[in-house]
């Protein structure tokens, strides 16, 4: 009886001193809820660079977590790039034919294509030259070497500065595309951005120049083409001469976090990224 006793105080005791399971002390504490930043591989073209992190870094503002992986390349490896799933996005510049439709590569296979704006390609010369435009047929002339001093163009004295950019340029491509030319003239000077040709005009009375608009600064003065200017409209509508397309190519097996910011590029918010650098696409 003594020892039936003892054991019912021990076990009154232990019951005092053990709290009951609901109330573990010993068990961890719940961490909050988190969501890891998804890795968005973008695979660009160098003109592009800045507007990939543009739109990603603003996608990602507005409540869409994600770290983007962007690697500038050369605008042929952009889309190898994708369709080999080595990035899931790529975003490049590329030559599209005037009021057309975009069409991308037939190589491009079942990547999907996403226009999400418009680049023209525009001549520029010095501010205070008094040369309002040209027209396709003096261009290609001129580019083609066979125009060489500012007499034959009626606008002043001297032989015509040529300052663009190099082989695989898209701004390149498409000028000459639009002028039918297989080649340019060997007095071409390249130069290796935009921004640079820009400021050679600025400083160079004689030179003739061709740039991205992006890249038009009050340093340089674009000319009309065939009388038109390069006005947004003109450039949507391709009634603005040489453009590039400035597309997303998505691949078959990019994240649905990748898609989704493609489409969003294309959307009401993205456009305004896009339009901060570029003409928007609608």
């Amino acid at each position: 009886m003594l020892a039936a006793a003892f054991l019912v105080a021990a076990a009154s005791m232990l019951a005092r001193e053990s709290p009951p399971p609901y109330l573990d002390l010993a068990a961890a504490t719940p961490a909050p809820a988190t969501t890891n930043p998804e890795i968005i591989r973008i695979a660009t073209s160098l003109d592009a660079q800045p507007l990939a992190h543009e739109l990603a870094d603003t996608y990602a503002a507005a409540g869409h977590p994600l770290t983007p992986e962007v690697t500038p390349l050369n605008p042929a490896q952009v889309a190898d790039t994708v369709l080999t799933s080595q990035a899931d996005l790529g975003i490049v510049l590329l030559p599209a034919q005037a009021s057309a439709p975009f069409s991308p590569p037939p190589a491009w296979g079942e990547a999907e294509t996403i226009v999400i704006g418009w680049e023209a390609v525009v001549l520029v010369t010095h501010p205070l030259r008094q040369m309002p435009g040209l027209d396709s047929d003096t261009v290609a002339q001129v580019l083609g070497g066979e125009i060489q001093t500012w007499e034959q163009l009626g606008s002043g004295q001297g032989n015509i500065e040529l300052l663009g950019r190099g082989e695989g340029a898209p701004s390149r491509e498409a000028l000459m595309g639009w002028l039918g030319l297989g080649s340019l003239s060997s007095r071409v000077e390249l130069w290796p951005n935009d921004a640079e040709i820009c400021r050679q005009v600025a400083s160079r009375p004689l030179s003739l120049g061709w740039i991205g608009h992006s890249s038009l600064t009050d340093e340089c003065q674009p000319l009309s083409l065939d009388s038109v200017r390069p006005t947004a409209r003109a450039i949507q509508t391709g009634a603005y001469g040489p453009r590039l397309a400035v597309v997303i190519v998505v691949s078959p097996h990019a994240a649905p976090e990748a898609r989704a910011l493609a489409q969003w590029a294309a959307s009401a918010p993205g456009q305004r990224v896009v339009a901060r650098r570029y003409t928007p696409a609608s």
